[in-house]
């Protein structure tokens, strides 16, 4: 539990550190993320009355009915205030563990900028994308992921792995604005001219 705390400081300060810097990105990310804030917040307080009612009428029932401990006792003080602080511990976890996963790497550490691997929360969108940039599949739901924000996408794999039948070819028949690649040999315009051509792609 210590180590998610220095998680939590460590992606505080990281956090403190990108809003000074960048000032804008701060002010936008507070206008555009209210509804996002308010959704997590309700998930918290969900779990915070399913646990404070599954704990809260639990123990008591354990520890008075079937131990026989009356309210008073020393061991049933000290048992209610472990449950309170669990209770209290899952909460502020839960409230704080995006922040954490977002912001929680080492200060400094900017060997691959902001890169990380991405979380199932942030997968879910891209599976229900009717449209964008292909980037992939989902392996648990065998979905196509669709990428159609404004962010660079870079593929990075050894040669003959499936970088051209996987991601280039299928873009290039699929999507549906101009597109400027950069082809030495030819292949991919010999494979998608054509098709690009009859649906007045370029």
């Amino acid at each position: 539990m210590m180590e998610w705390f220095r998680q939590l400081g460590r992606a505080i300060r990281n956090l403190a550190r990108i809003a000074r810097t960048n000032p804008i990105w701060a002010i936008t990310a507070l206008v555009v993320s209210p509804v996002a804030l308010i959704r997590h917040l309700f998930g918290v307080l969900v779990l915070f009355l399913i646990t404070a009612l599954v704990l809260g009428l639990g123990v008591p029932l354990i520890l008075g009915k079937l131990l026989g401990l009356p309210r008073d006792s020393n061991i049933y003080q000290i048992v209610m205030m472990l449950t309170g602080l669990v209770i209290f511990l899952v909460t502020l976890r839960a409230l704080f563990q995006p922040l954490i996963l977002r912001y929680g790497g080492p200060a400094g550490d900017d060997t691959h900028g902001s890169a990380r691997f991405a979380t199932d929360r942030e997968t879910k969108p891209l599976a229900q994308n009717g449209d964008g940039l292909l980037i992939g599949r989902d392996r648990k739901s065998g979905k196509l992921l669709r990428y159609a924000g404004p962010s660079h996408l870079l593929t990075i794999a050894p040669t003959r792995t499936g970088k051209g039948v996987g991601t280039i070819i299928p873009n290039l028949l699929d999507y549906p604005g101009s597109v400027i690649c950069i082809d030495p040999k030819g292949e991919n315009a010999r494979i998608t001219a054509r098709h690009r051509g009859v649906t007045t792609r370029k």
